[in-house]
């Protein structure tokens, strides 16, 4: 059976799953089909596309005295990172284990 040979019953519930939101790529996985089928067949039936979610941004301001930052860095060094890939977790380490969070 193809996209465009489904009954009434499949074709409506898929139609459903449309509108919920899910987008070609996730109606592709739950159908088992490939996203250029879905494309073909919402297309077909003047279906637009369904957005991505937008993306979760989060922001938070850490400050660090330049002690605590040197010895991010020579932790970082130690261990043989570069200490821009190395300081995300460990400033987070840091403020947490200082600010009581950790």
């Amino acid at each position: 059976m193809t996209l465009r040979d489904l009954p009434d019953s499949v074709d409506a519930a898929r139609r459903a799953d449309h509108a919920a939101g899910l987008r070609d790529c996730d109606l592709a996985a739950r159908w088992g089909v490939s996203r250029q089928a879905v494309r073909i067949w919402r297309e077909r039936r003047g279906l637009t596309a369904n957005p991505a979610p937008p993306a979760v941004r989060v922001s938070v301001d850490v400050h660090l005295d330049s002690a605590e930052m040197a010895a991010i860095v020579d932790r970082a060094r130690a261990a043989g990172q570069r200490p821009a890939v190395y300081a995300a977790s460990a400033i987070a380490a840091a403020v947490g284990r200082r600010d009581g969070a950790a």
